[in-house]
């Protein structure tokens, strides 16, 4: 199949790879695995998610230290034709808050690791019309479980995305001055999954150390890790 969007590449792991395991990490002590076919069922729930909420093209944020929860967000969002709008999980709330109101964002996804944002953010960015949490069980105190949604949107999802049509919103750090929010298509972090045959074996086990917000972590762990089949595993630490 031709790969053009970050749609086609969990389709295409999907299809290549199947049970194969995509991503390894610890629950407590014990190690889980998620497959290449759990991936694509749970991204299409997200995609489905956003579609229920009228969300479908809308700006997403997802904050927090790399989790399958993230990766399949991430996947879900841009795969239901939407923006998303990875945010450094070390800023402070009022920072995040202004990156939010910069990037047009409409629903956020976070870690309940910083629950202070999502309690800002219900504060002070009225343009933000839903919060997920990516660790609650039940929806509590305006904010919706992101399990729960995901068990409740299994299903096939299709649409069409244009490969030049925006998906990404990436923050730089700032270190010359106020962070810059870099557009990036789905041709553009596609491309780089895609161009060079790196002769990695499929298979092959890796571990992602980076801040899941850092273009190199998410293009070249995440995506290119995806398309050519490796297992992925996720620091904890």
């Amino acid at each position: 199949m031709a790969v053009q969007t970050l749609k086609d590449v969990v389709r295409y792991a999907a299809e290549n790879y199947g049970d194969q395991p995509a991503y390894r990490y610890k629950v407590k002590k014990e190690i889980v695995e998620k497959s290449c076919n759990q991936l694509l069922k749970d991204s299409m729930a997200i995609s489905r998610m956003i579609e229920s909420f009228d969300m479908k093209g809308k700006h997403v944020a997802i904050l927090g230290t790399t989790t399958y929860q993230w990766i399949t967000s991430y996947f879900g969002v841009t795969g239901s034709a939407g923006v998303a709008v990875p945010i450094d999980a070390q800023l402070p709330a009022d920072a995040i808050c202004e990156l939010l109101e910069r990037a047009d964002v409409e629903m956020l996804i976070f870690d309940v690791i910083r629950a202070d944002v999502a309690a800002a953010v219900k504060e002070n960015c009225p343009r933000v019309k839903y919060l997920i949490s990516m660790q609650a069980e039940e929806d509590a105190d305006g904010y919706l479980s992101w399990s729960k949604l995901v068990e409740a949107n299994q299903g096939e999802y299709e649409t069409e995305i244009d490969p030049a049509q925006l998906c990404t919103i990436l923050f730089t750090s700032g270190t010359t001055g106020k962070s810059k929010g870099v557009m990036l298509s789905h041709r553009n972090l596609t491309d780089n999954a895609t161009c060079l045959d790196m002769k990695i074996p499929v298979g092959t086990v890796s571990m992602t150390l980076l801040p899941i917000n850092h273009v190199y972590c998410l293009t070249m762990d995440i995506i290119k890790g995806l398309y050519i089949g490796a297992i992925v595993c996720i620091n904890d630490s």
